[in-house]
């Protein structure tokens, strides 16, 4: 057929425009892919979610010493004391302190030591691994323990009046791994 002529001033017909050049066959790899990262994703986060479930907070960290407070300091509550007033400074200890480990004795030797003037208040890990607390001992103070476990061996000891200097020293298997010295609060931690 010959081409049709239109009169003069009208434009050209237009016919619908060409389909694009491609492979769909890519395009449908490419979101196959996707859609499989997105559901191995998924998956491993919900196995996690069900791994942290399972062992929830009854599971293996639920008696470790390490996660729980270790211990109670009533001078942190807010209430007010009784009428008779915040209770007497005594030289007992919190708990008493095990000088070797309740399932046998220990690998290495800790030796605690404190000298200064006047009473301190101490607060240390006993052979068992307790916070010990005690309140106005008299310096010097040397406590000598058999530990299983070297990693956990501190003493803390603060002036009981503030006003001399106090030192202490912690010493593993005759190994001096921690000495401090101030005029209030000193910290020994190996």
């Amino acid at each position: 057929m010959p081409p049709v002529h239109l009169p003069p001033g009208y434009p050209p017909p237009y016919g619908p425009p060409a389909p694009p050049r491609g492979s769909t066959t890519r395009s449908t790899v490419i979101g196959i892919v996707v859609a499989a990262a997105t559901v191995l994703v998924f998956g491993f986060c919900a196995c996690l979610g069900v791994a942290g479930w399972l062992v929830g907070a009854e599971g293996r960290y639920s008696g470790d010493p390490y996660a729980e407070e270790p211990y109670y300091d009533p001078y942190d509550d807010d209430e007010e004391p009784e009428v008779g007033g915040w209770p007497t400074a005594e030289s007992t200890p919190t708990l008493r302190p095990a000088q070797t480990p309740s399932d046998g004795p220990g690998k290495v030797t800790v030796v605690y030591e404190v000298t200064g003037d006047g009473p301190a208040d101490l607060e240390y890990y006993d052979a068992n691994g307790d916070f010990i607390q005690v309140e106005r001992v008299k310096l010097p103070w040397r406590q000598r323990l058999r530990m299983h476990d070297d990693n956990r061996v501190m003493v803390l000891a603060s002036n009981s009046d503030g006003e001399a200097t106090i030192a202490c020293r912690v010493t593993v298997d005759g190994a001096r791994v921690a000495e401090d010295a101030s005029d209030w609060a000193v910290n020994c931690t190996g």
